[in-house]
């Protein structure tokens, strides 16, 4: 079996490190050939030990090279995930690269499946939860694409401190000259993505972004308030790749942005094999959550 490398930023807070250990242990049971897996901890000091891997299951952990600039949940996790991506073509070049989140789970197979998908299209640079959600609604972008708008100006203006950022020089005009290209292209709808929360960039994309320069300077990003699958997509249409989305029964991506599309049995019976959001699911505790997908791994049946 080939190489699937597997990009996790993670974030500062105490419950990471635990959210980790489950979301390794899950990705492991589903998928033992998987690997090799990045942590990018964005813990300000160095963490004292991370829970035990998996046994078979090679993780290295760097940290953000952020170092404490920008906003963490907009160019901190762009600069975590463009490191990680040039990471993975290092360790397994011309392999697709999975994407995850420490509140996604693996809960099924997906790589033969995800393998299929990758060869079938060469159009396509990143496939995920893109365009409606796994219970068919339309997912509302209209917040992203203003604010994707705002990155192709020459000044960027925001209600938070630093209020005022040029982008004529360095790297936010890098940022805007990307954002730019990305809005010309043809399938492009502004604010399109896939949800960074499980996704998957296809060789072909992570090529084509190390040839136009995109992984000189993980932090290129870094001024952007505009998360990593935002940034992504954008990416994708500026090299001409588009977005595919895999939501449907059958498919892997089982993913919301604020809680679990339904509920633990259904999204099995379902067939995905990326859950997210545990931890801000209305019905239920995250750790209720994580007790009954891990009492599932442990069953015979």
């Amino acid at each position: 079996m080939s190489l699937l490398p597997v990009v996790v930023p993670v974030g500062p807070g105490p419950r990471e490190e635990a959210r980790v250990a489950d979301l390794l242990a899950s990705l492991h049971h589903h998928e033992p050939d998987a690997g090799p897996v990045l942590l990018v901890d964005d813990a300000p000091q160095q963490r004292r030990a991370w829970p035990e891997s998996q046994p078979g299951l090679a993780v290295e952990v760097l940290p953000n090279p952020r170092n404490g600039e920008g906003v963490g949940t907009f160019g901190g996790v762009c600069a975590a995930t463009l490191l990680g991506l040039r990471w993975a073509r290092s360790r397994a070049p011309g392999e697709p690269v999975l994407r995850l989140d420490t509140d996604a789970l693996v809960i099924a197979a997906f790589a033969r499946y995800l393998r299929a998908a990758v060869a079938s299209d060469p159009k396509v640079g990143v496939l995920g939860a893109c365009r409606r959600t796994p219970n068919g609604q339309l997912r509302d972008v209209r917040a992203w694409a203003a604010m994707v708008r705002r990155h192709a100006m020459p000044v960027w203006l925001w209600r938070t401190a630093p209020h005022v950022q040029r982008a004529l020089t360095g790297r936010n005009a890098a940022v805007r000259r990307e954002v730019r290209a990305g809005l010309r292209g043809r399938s492009y709808t502004p604010g399109t993505h896939c949800m960074a929360a499980a996704c998957v960039i296809t060789p072909r994309m992570v090529a084509a972004m190390a040839a136009a320069g995109m992984f000189d300077d993980p932090l290129r990003w870094i001024d952007a308030r505009i998360g990593d699958d935002v940034m992504l997509g954008l990416q994708a249409a500026a090299l001409g790749f588009e977005l595919r989305g895999m939501v449907t029964d059958g498919d892997p991506f089982g993913l919301s942005h604020v809680g679990l599309p339904d509920l633990p049995q259904r999204l099995v019976d379902r067939g995905f094999a990326f859950v997210h959001s545990l931890k801000n699911d209305p019905r239920a505790e995250e750790g209720e959550l994580r007790a009954w997908f891990a009492a599932r791994r442990r069953s015979p049946w």
